[in-house]
C-alpha cells in the first residue's frame, strides 16, 4: 500500500488537532474571559488607576460629597476636598469591589426616562481613570428595585442600559474621606523599632526601653530587664492605634489651645540600625476623653484614645521582666541547693542524664530535677525593693535556701530568706546575683524549691518493659506460681494450669516495675541475713522470652515501720519499700483466675 494515504490522514489529525486547541480549549478560555469581562459593571484593573473620583448623595444633607484620590510612587492620596493621606487598605478594598461588581441582569437597554431608576441624580458615581487611557470609566448607582436585594446602575459606555447589581455594591463603594483618609497614628515596623521614650512635660525621662541583643531592657527611669510581651503588647498598641477622629483645622489659639504647645506626653520611637524617628506628640482631652495628639509634620490634629495614653503613663515597673531566671532550663547543667543542714549539687553529663554529685554520688530522679528548673523558671517577683532598708538586708544573713546554677559557663545565685516582717505563710525575700535589687515573691513557689537529698534521688529499684514480659515466677514460703503469656493472654502454668485474667497480671507488673524505695538500708548488703533474706517471704522473678528482665527479694518487716526489707537482683543494696506493696502481690492461683460473672 502507497504511503501517501497514511500520511494524508495523519495531516488530517494534526488539523483538528490544531483546530481544537485553538478553537475549543485557547479560544474557548479567551471566550469565557471575555464573557466575564462583558458582566463587569465597569471595566478596570485596581491596579492600574491614575486617579479616581467617589461622588455621594446623602439622604440626610443636600448635595453630593466629592472625593478625588491621586495615585503617586508615594501611594495613594485625598486631593479633594482637602488635601490627606489616604487609607491604603481601605482604597484597595474599594477598588477591589469596585473592579468586581458584576451585573445580575439587564433591566431595559435603552430606558426613555432615568428618573424611574433614580439615574438621573445617581445616589452615587464612582469615575475611574486607567493609566495610559484618555477616557475615564464611570459606573452610576441609583434606586434600590422592589424587594431591596438589588439596585439600578448604568454605566457610561451606554448611559441608558439600566442594569442590576447586588445592593452591597453600593454600600461597598459609598466612601468618603472619613472612611478613606490615613486613620493610623503612626507608621512605624514594631519588628523593627529598637528604642522607645516617652517623656512627659516636666524634665526627665519617664520611661525609656532599648533593645539590647534582641532583648528588651529598661534603662529609664531604672536599669532592669523588661517583660518581651508586655513590651511586644505595647508596640502593638501604638503601632496599630488609629485615630478616634480629626481636627483639620486648628482654632484661632493654636495648638496651646489643645494643651500641644507645650505637649504634655511625647511618645518617640527610633528604629534599629538607622536614623528612622516616630514622633507622636499628646496634649489636652477632649469632652468625649479623647486626648488631642500630632505627629510632627501634620498641620492639624487627630484624637488618640485615652487607653494608649493611659498605657504610656503607667507606672515603668509594670513593664518590667519579674521571672527571676532568664536562662533557658535546658542550658542549665549544674544545679545547687544550699540548705541550712545539706548542701545538694545535681550536675548534667554529656548524655543529658542528671546524677548527684554533692554529698555523695548518685543517680538523680530527672524527673524531679526537671520539675526543679521549671519551678526555678517560673519564678517570678510579685515586686522589687529597689532600695532595701537595713532590716531585710539582715534577713540575709540566716537564708533558708541558695539555690546556685549554672547556664554555659555562667553562674547564678539566688538566696532566700525569710523575714520576721512576714508570715512564714506570706512571702519572701531574694537576692539574685548581679542585681542590686531585692524581689519579693510568693512564700509556696520558694517552698516547692526547697529539696533534700533524698528526694532528688532516682528511687526506681528495677526497669524493665512490661510489655515484654512473657513469663512471670513468685515463690512464696512452701507454694511456687508461675504464669506465661500465650500471644495476648495470660495462663497459669503452676501449680495448675488455669486462664489468668490479664489485667490482674498486667497490673503487678506495672506495680513493680515503678517500684521505688522509701529508703536504702544497707549499701552494700554484708549483714543480708539480719534483715531475713536467709529465708525470704517472696521471690519474684520476670523474663522477656528467654532472658531474665528483674528479679526482686523481699524479707523482713522494718522495725517499727510499715516496711519491708527488699533487694534486686545484681544489685547489692538493701532497700525499704512501703509494706502496702508486698501485700498487693496475689499470693494464690486464686487470685490471678478471672472473677465469677
Amino acid at each position: 500500500m502507497s504511503l501517501k494515504r497514511p500520511l494524508i490522514f495523519l495531516g488530517l489529525f494534526a488539523a483538528l488537532a490544531l483546530l481544537y486547541y485553538f478553537y475549543e480549549y485557547k479560544g474557548g478560555k479567551e471566550r469565557e474571559a471575555q464573557e466575564a469581562l462583558e458582566k463587569k459593571a465597569v471595566q478596570f484593573s485596581a491596579d492600574s488607576l491614575d486617579r479616581f473620583i467617589v461622588i455621594a448623595r446623602r439622604d440626610s444633607a443636600p448635595g453630593a460629597d466629592t472625593t478625588v484620590l491621586e495615585h503617586s510612587t508615594a501611594g495613594w492620596k485625598i486631593t479633594a476636598p482637602f488635601p490627606v493621606a489616604a487609607d491604603s487598605e481601605a482604597v484597595a478594598r474599594l477598588l477591589s469591589n469596585a473592579a468586581g461588581a458584576a451585573l445580575d441582569r439587564v433591566v431595559e437597554d435603552s430606558a426613555a426616562d432615568l428618573s424611574i431608576f433614580g439615574l438621573d441624580t445617581p445616589k452615587l458615581v464612582l469615575e475611574v481613570f486607567p493609566s495610559g487611557l484618555k477616557e475615564s470609566r464611570r459606573l452610576s448607582i441609583g434606586n434600590k428595585s422592589p424587594g431591596d436585594s438589588y439596585i439600578y446602575a448604568a454605566n457610561a459606555v451606554a448611559p441608558h442600559k439600566v442594569i442590576l447589581l447586588n445592593s452591597w455594591v453600593l454600600s461597598d463603594l459609598n466612601k468618603t474621606v472619613k472612611d478613606l483618609r490615613d486613620k493610623k497614628l503612626l507608621h512605624a515596623d514594631r519588628n523593627r523599632i529598637g528604642r522607645l521614650v516617652s517623656a512627659g512635660a516636666e524634665p526627665g525621662v519617664t520611661l525609656r526601653l532599648e533593645k539590647q541583643d534582641e532583648q528588651w531592657r529598661l534603662t529609664a527611669p531604672l536599669a532592669a530587664p523588661a517583660e518581651s510581651d508586655s513590651v511586644k503588647n505595647l508596640l502593638e498598641k501604638i503601632t496599630g492605634a488609629e485615630a478616634k477622629g480629626f481636627i483639620d483645622t486648628l482654632t484661632v489659639g493654636g495648638l496651646k489651645t489643645y494643651g500641644l504647645d507645650p505637649p504634655q506626653l511625647t511618645l518617640t520611637l527610633v528604629e534599629q540600625g538607622s536614623a528612622a524617628l516616630h514622633e507622636l506628640r499628646f496634649g489636652g482631652r477632649d469632652s468625649a476623653g479623647n486626648y488631642y495628639a500630632r505627629r510632627k509634620e501634620m498641620d492639624g490634629l487627630f484624637l488618640a484614645g485615652a487607653d494608649l495614653v493611659e498605657l504610656l503613663k503607667r507606672d515603668p515597673s509594670a513593664l518590667r521582666d519579674m521571672a527571676l531566671v532568664s536562662q533557658p532550663k535546658d542550658k542549665i547543667n549544674r544545679l545547687t541547693l544550699v540548705l541550712p543542714l545539706e548542701r545538694i549539687t545535681a550536675v548534667k553529663d554529656s548524655g543529658d542524664t542528671w546524677r548527684l554529685s554533692e554529698p555523695k554520688a548518685a543517680r538523680a530522679d530527672g524527673s524531679k530535677i526537671d520539675g526543679l528548673l521549671w519551678d526555678l523558671k517560673d519564678l517570678k517577683a510579685k515586686s522589687f525593693l529597689q532600695s532595701p532598708y537595713a532590716k531585710v538586708e539582715n534577713y540575709f544573713k540566716q537564708p533558708f535556701l541558695e539555690v546556685i546554677f549554672r547556664a554555659d559557663s555562667t553562674e547564678n545565685r539566688l538566696t532566700f530568706a525569710r523575714g520576721a516582717d512576714r508570715p512564714a505563710d506570706s512571702l519572701v525575700y531574694v537576692k539574685v546575683s548581679r542585681s542590686p535589687d531585692v524581689a519579693v515573691v510568693d512564700s509556696s513557689t520558694a517552698w516547692r524549691l526547697v529539696q533534700t537529698f533524698d528526694e532528688l534521688c532516682y528511687r526506681r529499684i528495677i526497669e524493665f518493659d512490661t510489655g515484654k514480659i512473657t513469663r512471670v515466677r513468685l515463690e512464696f514460703p512452701g507454694r511456687t506460681l508461675e504464669l506465661e503469656k500465650k500471644g495476648e493472654n495470660w495462663q497459669i502454668s503452676g501449680p495448675e494450669k488455669v486462664k489468668a485474667q490479664g489485667w490482674k497480671v498486667q497490673n503487678l507488673l506495672w506495680d513493680l516495675s515503678e517500684l521505688k524505695f522509701t529508703q536504702v538500708i544497707s549499701e552494700n548488703g554484708a549483714d543480708s541475713t539480719a534483715y531475713g533474706f536467709a529465708a525470704p517471704v517472696l521471690k519474684a522473678a520476670f523474663w522477656a522470652g528467654d532472658s531474665l528482665a528483674a528479679g526482686l527479694t523481699f524479707a523482713d518487716s522494718v522495725a517499727g515501720k510499715d516496711e519491708r526489707c527488699l533487694r534486686a537482683s545484681g544489685d547489692p543494696k538493701i532497700y525499704a519499700v512501703e509494706g502496702s506493696v508486698f501485700r498487693g502481690i496475689p499470693d494464690t492461683v486464686e487470685k490471678f483466675k478471672p472473677e465469677d460473672k
